[in-house]
């Protein structure tokens, strides 16, 4: 009797490693410190990113230099964006120099001076290494997250390190295919995800940390009662103003995430979704621009007295879906585009409805909340109030827009730019992802529907006999 080959056994999952990558693969050349460029974890503290920057500078017994700038030339760039970077930014120089490494800030306030300055390309030609942050390619802003990093590297013989410190899990370990639903990358996740729910254990630099670094510009001190000076002095779009109820500084993230998991986690499964309620963690900016990471906002969840259930429905939300968007984005390209990102069998129905009787509204309708659609109205003045749609409200918005726009592929395209202009955590792998979701990806067909044709429908009729409707509308307004 044949027996059977015996396979070699899986080796064991390495974290660390499954986190890191490396845009530009060269040999590390003498130079005179390790630069970390801080791009998309927008924070000093638990960075796994910069902590594997700290390491490397003391392995070549080097000092290290981190860079961070806010370009006015980056697609959206806005009041609202600007202040919310700039605010994050109050308090990070004492934070990384207490590290032992040496910080500056670039503001250019015109593309002009972004273009003639070339801070970065100075700075790179005096580094050894340059070690930045891996974010998935998201939409308009996919070319600086994927491709600069390389061509830096390229253009200056110079080797690049990327370390992925954004969703929680090590997302290279997700990128083979692309994934038709949570279900199917749920037990993925779940395989490694105590393995990368760690804390970052603080290395500091060994190396004397620079005092006088040739900074190619000023560095600028961000100081809180600065930010609004600094931020009107860019040439940028000022018609988007910052919201004064969301700072984005640290300890604002931080104060949000105590009320969380203090009163709000314990009853998350029931009243996430309840309109009439503020019942979600309210952090999806602050993770959108790494001023938090998801690893350790999944591990203050879990260390909780929260009921179990109510914990892993928050994780599933925090990590599994926002690592099914991450997928969907980093084998996607185009992921922003409707013909790219809604699968083909919901093109065909969604386009077969086309012609069914519908609202048509203008772009000018939607951008003022001025559909015929009272609730789907007040999802679009939270959004340009707040910059942010409660969670329900904002699966609502998208799918109540197939009856209201010309076609449903019009009604794709809109929102995309109204949540790329808008939303503070808007030009990210989960916005895009749930807005594609909404036109039917990573679902399945229903009972055959007028507009809708067999995507899910939601309505906001429907909405209003499930949750307290008319007390969001009131909180909106």
């Amino acid at each position: 009797m044949a027996t059977r080959k015996k396979l070699p056994a899986e080796p064991p999952f390495d974290p660390e490693a499954a986190r890191r990558s490396i845009a530009h693969d060269a040999p590390i050349r003498s130079g005179k410190y390790v630069l970390y460029w801080l791009r998309a974890l927008r924070r000093a503290e638990d960075n796994l990113c910069l902590d594997h920057a700290v390491r490397r500078a003391n392995e070549l017994g080097l000092p290290l230099v981190v860079y961070e700038s806010l370009d006015p030339r980056a697609p959206y760039a806005s009041a609202r964006v600007h202040t919310f970077v700039l605010q994050s930014a109050i308090g990070r120089r004492e934070a990384i120099e207490s590290k032992g490494a040496a910080y500056g800030f670039f503001l250019p306030k015109s593309a002009d001076e972004a273009r003639a300055n070339k801070a970065l390309v100075k700075l790179a030609r005096d580094a050894a290494l340059i070690v930045t942050d891996w974010f998935a390619p998201s939409g308009a802003m996919s070319e600086f997250w994927s491709e600069v990093p390389a061509r830096i590297g390229r253009a200056y013989g110079v080797r690049v390190e990327l370390v992925d410190d954004t969703v929680g899990v090590a997302m290279a370990h997700f990128a083979g295919k692309h994934e038709v639903a949570a279900r199917t990358i749920r037990p993925k996740v779940q395989r490694v995800l105590d393995a990368c729910l760690r804390a970052s254990d603080e290395p500091t630099v060994r190396a004397p940390r620079l005092r006088e670094v040739e900074w190619p510009f000023s560095p600028v001190e961000i100081q809180a009662n600065a930010v609004a000076s600094l931020v009107e002095g860019c040439a940028i779009d000022h018609s988007i103003p910052a919201v004064a109820t969301t700072p984005g500084t640290r300890v604002e993230a931080l104060r949000r995430l105590d009320r969380f998991i203090d009163e709000r986690l314990r009853r998350y499964d029931s009243q996430r979704n309840d309109m009439g309620l503020k019942g979600s963690s309210e952090l999806s900016a602050h993770l959108h621009f790494g001023v938090l990471s998801g690893r350790s906002v999944a591990l203050r969840a879990r260390a909780s007295s929260a009921p179990e259930a109510e914990r892993e429905a928050f994780v599933e939300e925090l990590i599994v879906r926002r690592a099914l968007a991450f997928n969907h984005c980093m084998t996607t390209e185009g992921h922003h585009r409707y013909e790219r990102s809604v699968p083909e069998w919901a093109r065909a129905t969604l386009e077969a409805h086309d012609n069914d009787p519908r609202a048509k509204h203008t772009f000018e309708d939607f951008e003022r909340a001025r559909t015929r659609d009272p609730l789907w109205n007040a999802a679009q003045r939270e959004l340009l109030r707040d910059g942010v749609i409660q969670p329900y409200a904002r699966m609502l918005w998208g799918k109540v827009a197939i009856e209201l726009a010309p076609s449903a592929k019009t009604a794709f395209e809109w929102l995309v730019a109204l949540n790329d202009k808008w939303a503070l955590d808007g030009r990210d792998p989960n916005t895009y992802t749930n807005i594609a979701w909404c036109f039917g990806l990573h679902d399945h067909p229903y009972p055959e529907r007028a507009v809708f044709g067999t995507v899910r429908c939601m309505t906001s009729r429907a909405a209003s006999t499930k949750w307290d409707t008319a007390a969001y509308v009131q909180r909106v307004r």
